[in-house]
């Protein structure tokens, strides 16, 4: 039954991290998906968009690449397939995902028929997984995301199930440029008359980036040591900050909206 929803993704590789993942998942991937398409940003390497046969592939133009820009562009491709739910996931998550725990990917995509939207999250210990810089600047946005909502979800997993109904409002109504998209989506939603939102915590969304960093984690000694330091430079906290508060003021401006 899971088999009329359809994969939406972004995409940015431009070192060819992803290709051997791509060629020895996607094919599984084909095999669940209604459609699947992909917005690879222009820098993509070409390596990468060769194993995507099977895919609707539609490369954004060089200057509009932007996250959420890729995300709206995705999910207009998604509603010209006939699924009737779309699923979007980063597309480097969702190899892992199929990779590692694919009995739950089947168990999320049968649960996104059941609402207009479904915010996918992690468990704690798939959110344990990730940075401190991740994990610090998150939790601020997951805890005021949910007290606004009013339950607790992780909104910051960078994957959602979305009815085609919910998908047109999105497109109509979503203009945040990053990653904020992931409360400016399920904020959108909720407030909108008559659309249904639910959530579910999973294991397969667990920290991806160290399946294409391999002889990095193994030249640092461990994937401890190498998880620190990607936590070290000033500039990622400042990026994640940023990000954190462009996320709750685009949950803001969702409500300033409706007036």
């Amino acid at each position: 039954m899971w088999l009329m929803v359809a994969l939406v993704t972004t995409m940015h590789d431009p070192d060819g991290r992803m290709v051997e993942a791509t060629r020895r998942l996607f094919p599984r991937l084909l095999r669940i998906y209604e459609a699947i398409t992909v917005a690879p940003t222009a820098l993509t390497s070409i390596g990468t968009l060769e194993e995507l046969r099977g895919a609707m592939v539609e490369p954004l133009a060089a200057g509009n690449d932007s996250i959420g820009a890729g995300r709206r562009h995705a999910l207009r491709m998604g509603l010209q397939t006939a699924a009737s739910h779309l699923h979007y996931c980063d597309f480097d998550r969702i190899l892992h995902w199929i990779g590692r725990y694919p009995e739950e990917l089947a168990t999320v995509l049968k649960g996104i028929r059941r609402y207009d939207y479904l915010l996918i999250g992690r468990t704690d210990r798939a959110f344990d997984t990730h940075p401190r810089v991740q994990r610090n600047t998150e939790t601020i946005t997951n805890h005021a995301f949910s007290l606004w909502f009013g339950r607790e979800v992780d909104i910051s997993a960078g994957s959602c199930g979305v009815s085609r109904r919910a998908s047109e409002l999105l497109l109509a109504r979503s203009v945040a440029p990053t990653n904020a998209t992931d409360a400016e989506w399920p904020a959108l939603v909720h407030l909108a008359p008559f659309m249904t939102v639910g959530d579910v915590r999973t294991e397969g969304l667990e920290f991806e980036t160290p399946d294409y960093y391999r002889e990095e984690i193994a030249r640092i000694g461990s994937l401890g040591a190498w998880l620190e330091e990607r936590s070290r430079p000033l500039a990622g906290w400042i990026s994640r900050t940023r990000l954190t508060l462009e996320s709750l003021e685009s949950v803001a401006a969702v409500e300033r909206e409706r007036g």
